[in-house]
């Protein structure tokens, strides 16, 4: 690249953005959710940033099965950047960027990325090892889908109720999320917790045989505190069949957790058994309900979600109709993947417009600051306001979006919801309402009288009568003793 094109006041910034996807409708971070969301993004960076030009280009396997393309894609990333690239050696873009949502195809990539230098930005998926920046210097994630604020979540809870015997209960007829995410925060929390005693149960609600009431007893002996991952419908067979065995009284609180509400997951309300169910079941569900408390991303309040985010997010639906004949389903909602799609291609657009300011301005300006690890550290630590759209988009030390976190309590009687507690961006967690529940409030770690009703102090009586009955005996003997010498002597 010429030098001179680093001095020149005013001077368009090309932008290259590469983007890998699959067309695969069932997968929420496919092409045919976020495209319409990458046009949304391109179209206003078009009219906020005007000195930027940015090109866009769609790598997808087509109708392919997912399984070949995971086999594939990294050959065809790789035959377009080195063969098919619409640019001379003369005149490359001032700035590559490797932006997509990402599924299990992301590690390749990512290494690919780092490996030449260019700034990769996730909108939906993130490795385990992220926040090692030795490995990936150049990655940023805009992901709703935060490890780190629903890890803190967990940990926070646990902390501030002083819990540290839990139950993590998995049902893995469930979108794998809630497998992988329960076995990290199983292993988490007992590598964080000093003496905790965490008990990882999965089980698969397609089996005819499930035994939900055999798993709640096993619970009833090891923990009061549940924390559940997976679709809705098991929920409600658990819950159910907790009421039955008296376990929602108020003595366990039982803890779902939700990445997003998403018809995918299920409905996570107490209402949903139809007319042909018992009426014990509805009564029970409800009763089940009082001892749920689900764990979720904060509800945007206030800014970014008026008329612009709910027109934008209408054309996304249309759109993506009209791009792949998809068709959102009555009463599903818009996941948030798109809108982390959309923020991160303007949280770039922000970063490489201040660089371009910066040249503007500048004698001199280094080739290497157009280098994927130096604009990715413009990400970090910082918070990019994108009210006239969204929320606020918070970006930690390492380049990880972090998100507002709650705990949430639904009114059987009155249908709202409540959010009793927050986490806030800093990772602090604070009380925000009052929970309202059945018995005593935090549940206890442990019962008065242990699992089993083992406590020392619950055998109290039995065993004061067993002394009782031990003294008086060996006092008995003791005077048949005395009077037998007495006897003897005379």
């Amino acid at each position: 690249m010429n030098s001179s094109n680093f001095t020149a006041t005013g001077r368009v910034l090309q932008v290259e953005i590469i983007t890998l996807a699959l067309t695969y409708p069932l997968l929420l971070g496919g092409l045919t959710y976020i495209s319409p969301a990458f046009d949304s993004a391109r179209n206003d960076i078009r009219n906020k940033y005007p000195l930027l030009n940015m090109t866009q280009t769609l790598i997808h396997g087509g109708n392919v099965p997912y399984s070949d393309w995971l086999a594939e894609y990294e050959n065809m990333l790789a035959f377009y950047y080195y063969r098919t690239r619409p640019f001379s050696p003369e005149r490359l873009p001032d700035v590559t960027a490797i932006v997509m949502a990402g599924t299990d195809d992301t590690i390749g990539v990512g290494q690919f990325a780092t490996q030449l230098d260019k700034l990769f930005i996730t909108s939906v998926f993130q490795a385990p090892d992220f926040r090692n920046k030795e490995k990936w210097p150049t990655w940023i994630t805009t992901s709703g889908l935060s490890r780190t604020a629903f890890r803190m979540m967990f940990e926070n809870l646990v902390r501030m109720f002083s819990w540290s015997i839990v139950s993590v209960v998995c049902d893995v007829n469930s979108n794998p999320f809630f497998d992988n995410y329960s076995d990290y925060i199983a292993q988490m929390l007992l590598s964080t917790l000093p003496n905790a005693q965490v008990t990882r149960l999965v089980f698969d609600s397609r089996k005819r045989d499930m035994d939900y009431e055999k798993l709640l007893q096993f619970i009833k002996d090891t923990s009061r505190v549940v924390l559940y991952w997976g679709h809705s419908v098991a929920l409600h067979k658990l819950l159910i069949t907790a009421a039955r065995i008296n376990m929602t009284q108020g003595d366990y609180v039982f803890l779902a957790f939700l990445p997003f509400r998403h018809v995918s997951f299920g409905n996570f309300g107490w209402d949903v058994l139809d007319n042909s169910s018992a009426e014990s079941d509805v009564l029970h569900l409800k009763a089940g309900f009082k001892c749920l408390l689900i764990i979720e991303p904060l509800p945007v309040r206030g800014q970014g979600q008026g008329e612009n985010i709910t027109q934008m997010q209408s054309q996304w639906m249309k759109r993506s109709k009209e791009w792949d004949n998809n068709t959102y389903t009555p009463g599903e909602t818009v996941s948030p993947h798109p809108k982390s799609t959309y923020m991160s291609m303007m949280a770039l657009a922000e970063v490489v417009d201040d660089i371009r300011q910066e040249i503007a301005t500048s004698s001199h300006v280094s080739p290497n600051e157009f280098s994927g690890r130096k604009i990715a550290a413009r990400f970090m630590n910082r918070t990019f306001s994108m009210s006239e759209r969204t929320e606020s988009l918070i970006i930690d030390k390492v380049g990880e979006r972090i998100i507002p976190m709650a705990v949430t309590q639904l009114d059987t009687e009155t249908g709202k919801i409540s959010v009793v507690l927050e986490q806030d961006a800093r990772l602090q967690l604070r009380s925000s309402g009052r929970v309202v529940w059945p018995n005593v409030w935090p549940v206890p770690d442990r019962p008065f009288c242990g699992f089993r009703g083992e406590a020392f102090a619950c055998q109290k009586n039995e065993y004061s009568r067993l002394q009782y009955g031990v003294g008086s005996g060996m006092a008995l003997l003791l005077a048949i003793t005395i009077t037998s010498v007495l006897v003897h002597l005379r």
